[in-house]
């Protein structure tokens, strides 16, 4: 029995809350080898597909503040959209810094340009671009005399330094998540890499209200995504020390140290932005339930693989 107030569903658990059955069905819908560098690059770009998945949700209910003229509800979106491109740009260095070229016959390309996210969001930019071009064109926004005279204390002047910042920071994560090599064949990047899974994942559950519930979701769930892949990596680092194979061992434990700045790249868009009041304002719809119940994070990585290690 689910349990309801005036903004939308209760959490009864933690892994209902972060929607980690629909994660693992996702991921069970187009089978991996575990440790193999398909898997790893696989779960980079679903972590992508869920940032880009929030994003298309900032920028479209920033898009209705500039359209209503509530610069700074439209500022305070484009800080967390800011926070959600930082994890962008940490998620699009972790192929290249895990160099899992690979040798194989067959092999293809993931392009975020694929990505039905990425369509999304940069739908949402447009409709973002317009209304701030429509209150520029009305002189309710003056771009040049704010860029030039005012400071943060001017909604208007973070509202267009923010979006100025994201800008910058999209031609950084584009850039280096243009093409990917994975060592087996691509049928589609939706195939893949199960987009639909990642944003069923983000949608299924959302609460009423101007809330930040769905960037709290997703701030969990990108690290849910990478945690499995690290732990697959230790789990088989365990296996190859037993064997007396430490190269082997340290090939696994570098890749999960690598991913795990994925993980903590997710931390710095919280703090930085929900603040007490937001937090309060979905805290009942998070139920009695804590990033201390997280399978993945803290029974199997920190405590079970951790001390097996």
């Amino acid at each position: 029995m689910s349990y309801y107030n005036e903004r939308g569903v209760i959490a009864e658990q933690y892994s209902e809350l972060q929607a980690i059955s629909v994660l693992d069905r996702a991921r069970r819908s187009y089978p991996l080898a575990p440790t193999s560098p398909e898997s790893t690059i696989r779960a980079i770009f679903q972590a992508v597909e869920i940032a880009l998945l929030n994003l298309e949700d900032l920028l479209a209910r920033a898009a209705l503040d500039v359209e209503q003229r509530r610069f700074g509800l439209a500022a305070v979106k484009m800080s967390w959209a800011r926070g959600f491109h930082q994890v962008m740009v940490h998620l699009s260095l972790l192929p290249d810094q895990l160099g899992l070229v690979g040798e194989s016959e067959v092999a293809g390309f993931l392009k975020v340009s694929d990505s039905p996210a990425l369509c999304g969001y940069y739908q949402a930019l447009r409709r973002f671009d317009f209304a701030i071009a429509q209150c520029a064109k009305s002189s309710e926004l003056q771009i040049e005399k704010s860029l030039a005279e005012e400071s943060l204390d001017s909604n208007e002047l973070r509202l267009l330094h923010l979006s100025r910042i994201c800008s910058h920071e999209t031609t950084v994560w584009e850039r280096n998540l243009a093409a990917v090599y994975v060592p087996v064949e691509v049928p589609s990047y939706e195939k893949f890499v199960v987009a639909s899974g990642m944003r069923d994942a983000v949608y299924d559950r959302v609460l009423e209200g101007d809330t930040f519930f769905t960037q709290f979701r997703g701030l969990h769930q990108i690290p849910e995504i990478l945690c499995v892949e690290i732990n697959d990596r230790i789990e088989r680092a365990i296996v190859e020390i037993g064997a007396s194979r430490p190269h082997a061992a340290y090939k696994h434990l570098r890749c999960a140290n690598i991913l795990s700045a994925g993980i903590l790249a997710s931390l710095p868009p919280m703090t930085d932005n929900l603040v007490t009041s937001d937090y309060h304002n979905i805290r009942e719809n998070l139920g009695l339930t804590s990033g201390s119940h997280s399978v993945n994070l803290h029974f199997h990585l920190f405590r079970d693989l951790y001390q097996q290690l």
